[in-house]
């Protein structure tokens, strides 16, 4: 199995998703993803403004039901707002806010949290995600 060390992307969802945000964000490993894609996710703790700067030169594309009850859209939309602030341009800082979002099966009606199901079935993202890699 060949590895390009130039094309390692990062998504997850709900909790995957925070740890998504937090591991491309934290110092340690900040330069180590060509992009990444956090789903239904956010910050949960550290200097959200620190661990934003990190982020800097990492595209995101960050997805998100405006129906989530579990964890709020408004999270994932203020940090790409707080990226594109900080100088990212409008394709290296990306919110899909899904209006209405499915419910992961099984669970209760209109939770909302299943933002995956639009998102890895869009061939855009991975479109996206192969435009870029490490320098």
């Amino acid at each position: 199995l060949s590895l390009n060390p130039g094309k390692v992307y990062l998504t997850g969802v709900s909790q995957g998703g925070i740890g998504t945000w937090g591991m491309a964000s934290d110092a340690a490993h900040a330069s180590r993803f060509a992009a990444i894609a956090p789903v239904c996710g956010g910050f949960v703790h550290g200097n959200k403004a620190r661990r934003a700067a990190n982020l800097a030169d990492t595209p995101v594309w960050a997805f998100h039901g405006a129906n989530d009850v579990i964890v709020p859209s408004y999270i994932s939309a203020k940090l790409v707002d707080a990226l594109r602030k900080a100088g990212a341009s409008e394709d290296d800082a990306r919110a899909t806010i899904y209006p209405e979002a499915p419910t992961p099966p099984g669970w209760p009606t209109s939770v909302g949290h299943a933002s995956t199901i639009p998102t890895y079935a869009n061939p855009d993202l991975y479109a996206w995600l192969l435009r870029h890699r490490l320098a």
